[in-house]
């Protein structure tokens, strides 16, 4: 199962990541601009 280990830990992460996606989407709904910092922004 060596190279097939990079994969199967990327799944478990991704399968682990729903509840977490769901939170991000809600917190990107009442702030869209969280991801980006106030300085990255074009002027």
């Amino acid at each position: 199962m060596g190279k097939d280990g990079g994969k199967s830990s990327t799944l478990e992460l991704r399968q682990g990541d729903g509840k977490d996606l769901k939170k991000e989407t809600e917190l990107l709904r009442e702030n869209p601009l969280r991801n980006f910092p106030p300085n990255s922004l074009p002027r």
